[in-house]
């Protein structure tokens, strides 16, 4: 029928049939037993550059890609060598470089004797075929997911590099090897089955449309997966091709989300908290019935939108607050925490501090937001109250700096001395120098009830009335008692000024002194030791307007003697132990120091208490103020 085989067929099916393999559009050959070309048609050699005459006897080996002719050379070894039949995709190029991918079938001839007499094989152009397959596989591999190509035998026909990394298996380990190596052992029985009734209806699956799966990896560890299926449909049957996703990471988060949603709404539970939870994909925010409340509106006026939250923001805080948004979205700050103004349906603004948690995919694209929010417009208004209690208080201090004299009195035969150290940002003590009509000089100090800005207030109506009556008056007696009556007219109740006011006739070396329900005052001889005690004899300032006062008794200063006037912040200092600094403690150091300048000895007690009781600062003001009579 074909040069080199015996006819037995008649004439004219001979003809027939040599016509047709002429015109096939598959490339035809026949071989010896040998493997010697004896015969090719016109597509053979068109596929592989040649002529006939080039072709026949060995020569069709030159039609045969370089980089397959060791391999094809090997498979009809083997096939000649067993009679088998032959089947192989592989490259034909001409001498030219044009190259066919073909899929090559063979089929052993046999004489009468049932010997082999030679091959009859065809060679199909699967080109096209092939790019397509190029084409997917390129797609595939270039997939986010790991994608794993079966055929219909469950075996991997193809894994992308995102499988290895998913799998921990390398390519080489996959390939040809049940699909069911990538998952647990205790499932791949009954997948096998499900893989069956699959192939036996095919279609898309879509991810996540079945109930989550189980990954194993090359190290037997297991994670949660996520497939998706498609067939594919060729001419050696249909294919899947599975896109596995491991989305541990994300159950991982969603789980934390979940337990933070419980913990947050237990403890939202017991709070006055608005709850938000914002799809960032949509745009759609569930807004809670609190959320909705806090700006005074019922659960049906506010639609779950983000333009809800948008349009309700103070202009003043509007690019502020969105700007947070976008950075906090975008992992440039890493925590939402947002102090914001909003609307309330009254027209009036509210402060709101919001607080929020973001979820990202495995990307790390933001898809969903949740927080809260909380009505901060109470404290807001405590804030702004601060401030102007600051205010106050800074005001009270420069009130104080300019009442408490700059410096002591320059007096011949004299030395003069006083100190204030505040416990607080305004103190409630006093203390100052009044140069009287007579010649003579009062010194006063004195000690506010409190140490508020009301109490500053206090002392300074105190020290101005002072100041204003001594201006032509010199009766210590006198000036007590307009002072009182002023301040009983001024002051709220509960409010009062104990005081020691003494006057010294800086000639005659003779001393007059009023203690109002004041820390005693001393007059220390030489030696250290008292010798006159300045104790109180009536009733604090401003407690009542008939003020009765003591019998006014002179005291003759002697040269060295030591005048302290001090007030209860030094007496009443407590250690850590919680005992009292006390009088004997404060005159052992005047008596200890007798001997130093006047503005030292001052210096010495304020030191000493804060020594006793362990503290940078007092717990209540210390005053103090130390005359020194001069020897002559």
């Amino acid at each position: 029928m074909f040069p080199g085989l015996p006819s037995t067929a008649p004439l004219h099916s001979e003809k027939l049939l040599q016509t047709l393999v002429a015109l096939s559009p598959a490339g035809v050959y026949l071989t010896d037993a040998c493997g010697d070309c004896t015969y090719a048609n016109a597509r053979w050699c068109e596929m592989a550059g040649l002529e006939l005459s080039e072709v026949l006897g060995r020569g069709w080996v030159r039609g045969i890609h370089p980089e397959d002719r060791e391999i094809i050379s090997q498979r009809w070894y083997r096939a000649t060598l067993l009679g088998d039949e032959w089947r192989l995709e592989y490259r034909m190029q001409t001498p030219q470089g044009h190259t066919t991918w073909v899929l090559g079938l063979a089929k052993a001839i046999r004489d009468d004797r049932g010997q082999i007499a030679g091959y009859l094989g065809v060679n199909v152009d699967i080109t096209e075929r092939k790019r397509a397959d190029e084409r997917l596989r390129s797609v595939l591999e270039s997939a986010p997911d790991a994608m794993v190509l079966v055929n219909g035998e469950g075996r991997v026909l193809f894994v992308n590099s995102r499988t290895e990394t998913v799998f921990g298996f390398s390519r080489e380990e996959l390939l040809g090897q049940p699909v069911e190596i990538l998952m647990p052992e205790r499932f791949r029985n009954r997948h096998k089955a499900q893989r069956a009734d699959y192939h036996s209806a095919p279609s898309v699956r879509l991810m996540g449309e079945r109930s989550e799966l189980l990954g194993r990896r090359k190290d037997g560890s297991e994670f949660v997966a996520e497939i998706a299926l498609s067939p594919i449909r060729d001419d050696e049957g249909i294919s899947v091709v599975a896109a596995i996703r491991d989305v541990t990471q994300r159950k991982q988060m969603e789980e934390t989300l979940r337990k933070s949603e419980e913990r947050f709404d237990l403890a939202v539970r017991g709070t006055d908290a608005g709850i938000w939870d914002w799809d960032l994909l949509t745009d759609e925010v569930y807004f809670s019935p609190r959320w909705k409340s806090i700006l005074g509106y019922e659960e049906n006026e506010i639609r779950n939108h983000f333009s809800e939250w948008e349009t309700r923001l103070h202009p003043d805080d509007r690019e502020r607050a969105l700007a947070t948004v976008r950075d906090y979205l975008d992992g440039r700050s890493f925590e939402y925490e947002l102090e914001h103004r909003l609307q309330h349906k009254d027209g009036s603004y509210r402060w709101i501090l919001a607080r929020g948690a973001v979820v990202r995919d495995p990307s790390g694209r933001a898809y969903r937001m949740a927080g809260s929010h909380l009505d901060i417009t109470e404290r807001k208004r405590s804030e702004q109250l601060m401030l102007r209690r600051e205010g106050e208080l800074v005001a009270a201090q420069r009130v104080q700096e300019r009442i408490l004299p700059r410096s002591a009195p320059c007096v011949p035969g004299y030395e003069i001395a006083g100190t204030l150290l505040p416990a607080e940002f305004a103190a409630g003590d006093y203390y100052d120098y009044l140069s009287m009509p007579d010649g003579t000089l009062g010194i006063v100090v004195g000690d506010v009830s409190g140490h508020s800005v009301s109490a500053s207030l206090l002392m300074a109506a105190t020290s101005a009335h002072l100041r204003s009556f001594v201006v032509d008056h010199s009766d210590i007696g006198e000036i007590v008692r307009h002072v009182n009556a002023l301040l009983c007219q001024e002051t709220e109740e509960a409010k009062f000024v104990t005081l020691v006011f003494v006057q010294i006739d800086l000639v005659s070396r003779t001393l007059k002194y009023l203690n109002l329900a004041h820390p005693s005052g001393y007059v220390l001889g030489q030696s250290g030791e008292p010798r006159s005690v300045l104790r109180s004899g009536a009733l604090p300032l401003a407690i009542t307007p008939d003020l009765k006062l003591p019998e006014i008794s002179l005291i003759k200063l002697e040269p060295n003697d030591i005048v302290l006037l001090a007030t209860d912040g030094i007496l009443e200092a407590e250690s850590p132990e919680g005992t009292p600094f006390g009088t004997e403690q404060m005159l052992a150091v005047v008596q200890a120091n007798r001997q130093r300048r006047a503005s030292e000895i001052v210096q010495s007690i304020q030191q000493a208490v804060l020594d006793f009781t362990g503290r940078r600062k007092p717990q209540d003001d210390l005053t103090a103020v130390v005359i020194k009579v001069g020897a002559n």
